[in-house]
């Protein structure tokens, strides 16, 4: 599975009114910063994800002598911490049972941060791995099937905290035309259904990939090159609507400060509204930014408030 795409080596519907779209305010950002050479080098840093209790980072890093299998063996999963004073530590390798010479990367991570959800780099099967923490220490990785997933071609997932929807970035039967975002949610008895399309409102003749749902599960983010933008991919954002996974709004862009004309993805949030992303603006590095939580549109009849719940768990 490889989820890479920086530097394009491996990394190669609904709306209320069209006055509620024009006049819609964009998201507000606090200037993004790159983070210091502690986490970023001249490599690849891609896949910022933060656990729930915000002390620890984990990425995935690409082309990198110290990954697993060497420089081009595919991408390992490294490990920031905060330090006492707040401070990001020197990024260490994950290392095993986590690390292999494929492509590795966390795709999610529970809410109470003691199960990661991993890319399945450790069998050639449709799903997904996990691994607990068990005693200090991270067990082996375990298979979960998903059924549908193409392994045969670029493949973004992300996994909700809750472990019951999950978002899958991949070009299926039914693609628009590049990658699509697809859903897959679980039945009754447990099990991962067949990823669906998220339809054309979201998905376009390019590429829609590395998709992230907020922790209410009302707003997805993702990035593509088929909606307009500034450049390369962009990172959007899209609200689900009347609680159905098959209506979204038209898709916004996150604005400039955090696209650029190079290729910006794998944006992720926090509770406490701080953003992760990576853009190869210079090189593939990780930025931070923290997003206000209220925005506000009108329409043709009347002005209407929109608090962003993104970060209130209690409102799921």
């Amino acid at each position: 599975m490889v989820i890479v795409r920086m530097k394009r080596l491996f990394l190669y519907i609904l709306v209320f009114t069209a006055a509620w779209e024009s006049s819609a305010q964009e998201l507000q950002f606090t200037q993004p910063l790159k983070l210091g050479t502690d986490v970023n080098t001249e490599d690849e840093e891609l896949v910022p994800i933060l656990s729930p209790d915000g002390q620890t980072l984990y990425f995935s890093r690409a082309f990198h002598s110290n990954n697993t299998g060497g420089k081009y063996a595919g991408t390992d999963i490294w490990i920031s911490r905060k330090d006492a004073e707040g401070q990001w530590t020197p990024a260490v390798n994950a290392g095993k049972p986590w690390n292999n010479k494929r492509s590795n990367a966390v795709i999610g991570i529970s809410a109470d941060g003691s199960t990661v959800y991993l890319a399945n780099a450790y069998n050639n099967k449709s799903g997904i791995s996990f691994s607990r923490l068990v005693m200090g220490k991270w067990t082996k990785p375990e298979f979960i099937a998903v059924p549908g997933i193409n392994r045969d071609d670029l493949v973004g997932i992300s996994v909700h905290p809750a472990f019951d929807v999950m978002l899958i970035s991949m070009k299926g039967k039914d693609s628009y035309g590049e990658e699509d975002l697809y859903i897959s949610l679980k039945d009754s008895v447990g099990s991962w259904n067949q990823p669906r399309n998220l339809g054309p409102t979201i998905n376009t003749a390019g590429f829609e990939c590395y998709p992230y749902l907020s922790p209410n599960k009302k707003r997805l983010y993702f990035s593509s090159i088929g909606h307009s933008g500034f450049g390369d991919a962009d990172i959007f954002y899209s609200d689900r609507m009347y609680d159905s996974w098959q209506t979204w709004s038209v898709p916004r862009n996150l604005g400039n400060k955090i696209n650029s004309e190079k290729f910006d993805a794998y944006f992720s949030i926090s509770t406490d509204s701080t953003c992760f992303f990576s853009s190869d603006r210079l090189s593939a590095d990780i930025y931070i930014t923290k997003m206000s939580n209220k925005s506000i549109a009108k329409s043709d009849s009347s002005e209407v408030t929109y608090i962003d719940e993104t970060f209130k768990q209690t409102q799921c």
